[in-house]
């Protein structure tokens, strides 16, 4: 026999204005665990690193939750000039737009391989995986599953703010936002603007 349980984090009937009733869905959705712990550590430097998340998987202008490869690399350089090493991670398809970061102390992280500056690359494992993001000093994302498996790992992340046309909203105005960036679920997470994100590390 099936074994039907409440949804957590979806919206009931689909309805996703729905996530605005925050009190509905605070009882519901698992914000802490013992991931991290369970995960363990697998650092790959001795010096600090950043995990970088610069796009989601979708990809559009009306709720674009990615960066231009131009802004993408002013914040690369940006932590490499406050001397973090930065591993950006996304799939292999992104490497295309984005290209290997031409720095020794940048990787490109998959969940199954490791691609160095140089293009060399390991496989590697999803505990691995899972293990290098875990270990990080700090991590900055998108709006996508990467903050959201951060915060589960009881971590600090920045995410940086869906444009809408081009537009930054309010996270109050956003319903998925009500949901996933809410500090009253998620107390770890900072929500940013670019321009703010930019100012944040120039201020480490």
């Amino acid at each position: 026999m099936p074994c039907f349980k409440t949804s957590a984090h979806l919206p009931d009937g689909c309805n996703y204005g729905d996530w605005f009733n925050i009190e509905k869905y605070i009882s519901r959705v698992v914000t802490k665990t013992n991931w991290d712990e369970k995960i363990g550590i697998n650092r790959l430097f001795k010096e600090k690193y950043v995990v970088l998340a610069p796009c989601g998987s979708w990809k559009g202008e009306a709720r674009r939750r990615y960066l231009s490869v131009e802004e993408y690399r002013v914040v690369v350089g940006r932590l490499l000039s406050k001397n973090y090493k930065v591993i950006t991670t996304s799939d292999h398809s992104d490497i295309k737009t984005y290209g290997l970061f031409p720095n020794k102390n940048c990787l490109w992280l998959t969940n199954d391989t490791l691609y160095n500056y140089d293009e060399t690359k390991e496989e590697i494992t999803l505990e691995k995986f899972l293990q290098i993001i875990n270990s990080c000093d700090y991590c900055v994302s998108m709006d996508t599953y990467l903050k959201t498996l951060v915060l589960l790992f009881n971590k600090e992340v920045s995410v940086i703010k869906t444009r809408f046309n081009g537009l930054y909203r309010d996270d109050e105005s956003d319903a998925s936002a009500r949901i996933f960036l809410n500090k009253d679920f998620w107390p770890k997470v900072k929500s940013l603007t670019l321009e703010d994100l930019i100012s944040d590390i120039d201020n480490f």
